[in-house]
């Protein structure tokens, strides 16, 4: 017998239970789910216990899936987004939102435009990320004003739009990527 209640197969499945504030997040099985994005925008839940139990490992779009969530600082650190491609303004205006995210695996990323765009609260150590194949990283902590942290060591060989990055936040000049002044931020 399944420890959960629901099992989405769809999106608009999982949109259905996740907008009933009465359903607790961990009774939802979303090992189905391939695309999460726009999932949380705009919502007002103030209540997200249980998301941490997710299963995130077939998911391959996160773009927007907490997009204007002002109350979600949530510990998802144990997500699996090892197979997620595009994450997309994921924390935009997430402004609460300060988890620890340096373990997950971002390496398939391609797409991590704006992702904390506005995350006035976030600062967490994501040295270790493998952003070798990210190919866009424009606004990603545009406004992130408690950003500080060291990401020097992020491979960003393959970014070809880098546009305001790190606009209005104020990370020191030796946490910036070493090569960042290259493709002039």
């Amino acid at each position: 017998m399944s420890k959960y209640k629901y099992t989405p197969k769809t999106k608009k499945e999982l949109i259905e239970l996740i907008e009933d504030e009465s359903i607790y997040l961990g009774d939802i099985d979303t090992k189905y789910i391939t695309d999460m994005s726009y999932l949380f925008a705009g919502c007002t839940r103030k209540d997200f216990s249980g998301i941490e139990t997710w299963n995130t490992s077939n998911v391959e779009n996160m773009s927007h899936m907490f997009a204007n969530c002002e109350f979600f600082n949530q510990d998802i650190s144990g997500w699996d987004v090892g197979n997620v491609v595009v994450m997309v303004s994921m924390f935009y205006n997430c402004t609460a939102f300060n988890q620890p995210l340096g373990d997950w695996d971002v390496s398939n990323v391609v797409d991590m435009k704006g992702m904390f765009h506005k995350c006035t609260s976030f600062n967490q150590n994501i040295s270790k990320w493998n952003t070798s194949n990210v190919e866009d990283m424009a606004y990603m902590f545009w406004g992130c004003q408690a950003f500080n942290q060291d990401i020097s060591s992020w491979n960003i060989n393959c970014v070809e739009i880098i546009e305001d990055m790190l606009e209005n936040c104020p990370i020191d000049n030796s946490n910036k990527p070493k090569n960042l002044k290259k493709l002039s931020v």
